[in-house]
């Protein structure tokens, strides 16, 4: 029998009825609380996962005993107060509505010392794995289980049982160093050293194996880039390709003389070629010398590609994407073509990283039950471990995690931009830093770990209110921007609604009303602003790191829905938020195009899905499977829609067909719909509208070429993006001892 269980870092004690979190340390708070509370808390933990209906809960807590069911309610508000849970976010205990409640986090039970000091997973059933114990601390690999043998007392002698004891309290003491080693590690990167500082905007940023040289990608304006490297001891710069393109992050060999990178056409210069991502190598020594033309290793033909990381043996691993689902393959040095390391069966991979010191292969994948999950894989295809990452009350639950190596620990590090957290091997996030500076993106850590290459800056965007008259005027002329007006220099082509040198973006009308609604990060973090005539309100107010990626109005013009750090949310205008169920990633929303009915994309067991949810019911129906860009219900049962190849389609019931009418015609645009018009850019920055019933395309005006999308009409006139500058520096951030305390 248990009389404790510990939930993240709570220790819940039965016999006392308390919940002690962080036990031991110098932050041990103590929750005391009714019995009935802690018995309802632990009927969900015996069921961890599944969703216990109110009547079970009542019928398990209050057996032969009228009460009310606000009681349950009660005791559940109790809970989440003591826990640290937050009823909207509901990462410990989630309402699932006319159902019941669910405990989310993982539970592990303590045995009474009496029968061994032993914790285990709570299952239906106990465990006779035994216990493995490593010969270091840093070939530590955390197993999914740590249960250990518990034999029959009856059966066992004293010495038997002095055994267990030894195991079980090593057992403990190295989950201890597992739990606390990470944050025993001190962070305070705050120390700004510029790298670059040019008119350009670089991203992309990290250090070759030796540290003599950091390598980032120069723009040239929006798109196509190249790669550069910089030696940090003699300041001088040397650009290592010779064509553009548009590239990922970069990894070196072992050796450090060779570098793998994914590469893709993105641009209008050269539509004929893939829009897809190739494998790619550059010899970095002979780049170094002179510029190179990278060499093609793998192309997308067999499959999407991504995160390559060279292994010390040689090969190069990858993600690769196979029937909807992604995969770990290895490329010899010499051949062909890839070769299966390892296939999930119940996971979609979305981000790899290879640790060089233990030689094993660390991905981060999104379960069948929409959980995260980190995994260890060894260069045999052998999967080492397997663990569900537990966040932190403040990081969505759904939010991609891309970490980078911790390269003094065995851990990952990620950002969210202002902060910066801890991964632990067996899944567990921790914030181990607050940043001091704005805008930072793209995390590489040096080798001694004291020093973190990253980038800084923003582009600055603007929202202009346009005519059509007088974009039918520029159709014949070319505007002063593109007689030769520097990229960076500022400029503003059509005069802004709301000038800030922030990014401001995504301006939609309000339906029966005269507001304008955007996304702005002026701030300091992304909300939506409302404007009317010449006064800026701020409707949102989230928290540090929240990205918003995308709103729309409710048709009735009282309300917006958004999604924010992959969470669908509703926000009236007397500024009431409310969090929508969707348990699944919210990725878009694109339309609200009745008063229930929104169109938007989640992501579904790690696969994009366009769906119409229903934001009475919360009902979701999928309308189609795969990765898009953008989509809008155009008529009556039709649905058009923009690919990853900038493909537009027509869905008219089941049916789908190409509306040839637009090959060519979206560049790399969205659209949008208007009195079923769909109205978009072409790569010749010409404003074009499309009506399903006549197919043909009508084009009406041209913008400037820093124009980066259009996002509303309303009778003749036009919301547009505009691009302002894109400024964005290499800056290496070191970690400052002195502050340590």
């Amino acid at each position: 029998m248990f009389l404790q269980y510990q939930i993240a870092n709570h220790l819940i004690d039965i016999s006392r009825n308390e919940i002690i979190r962080d036990k031991l340390s110098a932050n041990e708070l103590i929750h005391k609380l009714p019995p009935k509370t802690i018995l309802v808390l632990t009927e969900l933990a015996k069921y961890q996962g599944q969703v216990l209906s109110h009547d079970q809960l009542m019928n398990a807590v209050w057996e032969n005993t009228y009460v009310s069911s606000n009681s349950l309610q009660r005791c559940i508000g109790q809970l989440r107060k003591a826990l640290a849970d937050d009823s909207k976010q509901q990462r410990v205990i989630k309402t699932h509505a006319k159902q019941g409640y669910s405990l989310e986090l993982p539970v592990v039970f303590i045995q009474r010392s009496e029968e061994a000091l032993t914790p285990r997973q709570f299952e239906n059933e106990p465990s006779t794995e035994p216990l493995s114990t490593p010969s270091t601390i840093d070939e530590v690999v955390p197993r999914d289980s740590g249960a250990v043998l518990i034999p029959d007392r009856k059966k066992t002698d004293k010495r038997v049982r002095h055994s267990m004891w030894i195991i079980a309290i090593v057992a403990v003491l190295i989950s201890l160093v597992l739990y606390l080693s990470p944050a025993d590690r001190h962070f305070n990167f705050n120390t700004l050293t510029p790298v670059t500082t040019s008119d350009n905007q670089e991203r992309s940023a990290s250090y070759s194996p030796d540290e003599k040289f950091i390598l980032y990608h120069r723009y040239d304006g929006l798109c196509n880039n190249k790669i550069w490297a910089k030696e940090l001891a003699t300041g001088n710069e040397s650009k290592l390709t010779t064509t553009y393109g548009f590239y990922s992050d970069h990894s070196f060999n072992k050796e450090g003389d060779t570098l793998a990178f994914m590469a893709k056409v993105e641009c209008s210069a050269v539509k004929k070629q893939q829009s897809c991502w190739n494998l790619m190598t550059l010899d970095f020594e002979q780049a170094l010398k002179s510029p190179q033309k990278p060499q093609l290793k793998a192309s997308c033909d067999q499959g999407e590609l991504s995160n390559p990381v060279w292994l010390n043996n040689g090969n190069i691993a990858a993600l690769n994407k196979q029937n909807d689902r992604w995969q770990i393959v290895k490329f010899m040095p010499d051949a062909p073509s890839f070769v299966g390391l390892y296939t999930p069966q119940n996971k979609n991979y979305y981000h790899l990283v290879y640790a060089r010191k233990i030689d094993k292969l660390i991905a981060i994948a999104i379960n069948l039950d929409n959980e995260h999950v980190i995994d260890i894989i060894s260069l045999e295809g052998e999967l080492i471990s397997s663990h569900p990452i537990v966040r932190p009350q403040s990081l969505s639950p759904y939010q991609m995690i891309e970490p980078t190596l911790d390269t003094q620990q065995a851990q990952l590090l990620f950002s969210t931009g202002k902060r910066l957290f801890s991964l632990s091997y067996d899944g567990r996030v921790k914030q181990v830093s607050t940043l001091n500076h704005h805008n930072l993106a793209n995390f590489k850590m040096s080798n001694n770990g004291e020093n973190i290459v990253t980038v800084q800056g923003v582009v600055d965007t603007d929202i202009a209110s346009v005519n059509l008259a007088t974009l039918k005027q520029n159709e014949k002329t070319v505007s002063n921007t593109e007689q030769g007006l520097g990229f960076n220099q500022v400029h503003q082509p059509y005069p802004s609604l709301a000038r800030s040198i922030a990014e401001d973006y995504d301006a939609q009308y309000q339906p029966k009303g005269e507001l304008i609604a955007f996304i702005s990060t002026r701030s300091g973090t992304s909300q939506i602003w409302l404007q009317h005539k010449d006064k800026l309100t701020q409707l949102t107010d989230f928290p540090i790191d929240t990205l918003i990626s995308s709103f729309n109005w409710n048709p009735s013009g009282d309300s917006i829905i958004l999604t924010a750090n992959a969470q669908l949310m509703t926000i009236k205008l007397d500024k009431t938020l409310e969090v929508m169920p969707l348990n699944v990633a919210a990725l878009k929303v694109y339309q609200w195009h009745d008063n229930d009915d929104i169109l938007m994309s989640i992501r579904q067991t790690g696969t994009p899905h366009l769906v119409k949810y229903n934001v009475r019911s919360y009902k979701v129906t999928t309308l189609l499977k795969g990765e898009i860009k953008w989509a809008n219900q155009i008529g009556p049962n039709q649905l058009l829609y923009l690919d990853i190849k900038n493909i537009i389609w027509m869905k008219t019931g089941d049916d789908i067909e190409q509306v040839k009418a637009l090959k060519d015609q979206i560049g790399n645009h969205r659209f949008i719909v208007n009195n079923n018009k769909a109205y978009s850019i072409n790569d010749n920055k010409q404003l074009w509208s499309f009506s399903p019933g006549g197919n043909q395309v009508t084009i009406l005006g041209r913008v400037d070429k820093y124009t980066a999308f259009i996002s509303d009409i309303k009778a003749s006139q036009l919301l547009l993006t505009q691009t302002i500058a894109a400024k964005k520096d290499v800056v290496i951030l070191s970690n400052n001892k002195n502050d340590e305390h």
